[in-house]
């Protein structure tokens, strides 16, 4: 898997996933190995932290400029928050 597009929707069928062997196979699809999302409310890092994590997500996932962060072809970090994004800093 490559391309931003269909490592985006992975990600989001991730979150929404309800069965967890699926879920399980969409993780390894979408997150490197040990992978981190925080938030304000919650931080996983790896497959098994981020299979633990339960909500739901819709489909807004970009930067200011419209990237997605991805390596070797799926996400590495993701950075959430609630309310107005906050400024980026210089990568």
């Amino acid at each position: 898997m490559g391309d931003a597009t269909t490592i985006v929707d992975t990600y989001l069928a991730m979150w929404n996933e309800t069965d967890p062997k699926r879920r399980a196979q969409l993780i390894e699809r979408a997150w490197a190995n040990d992978g981190h999302y925080a938030d304000p409310m919650l931080e996983a890092r790896g497959h098994a932290a981020l299979g633990s994590v339960s909500f739901h997500i819709a489909r807004d996932l970009v930067t200011p400029d419209g990237a997605v962060v991805v390596t070797d072809g799926r996400l590495e970090r993701i950075t959430g928050f609630f309310g107005e994004a906050p400024a980026m800093a210089a990568v």
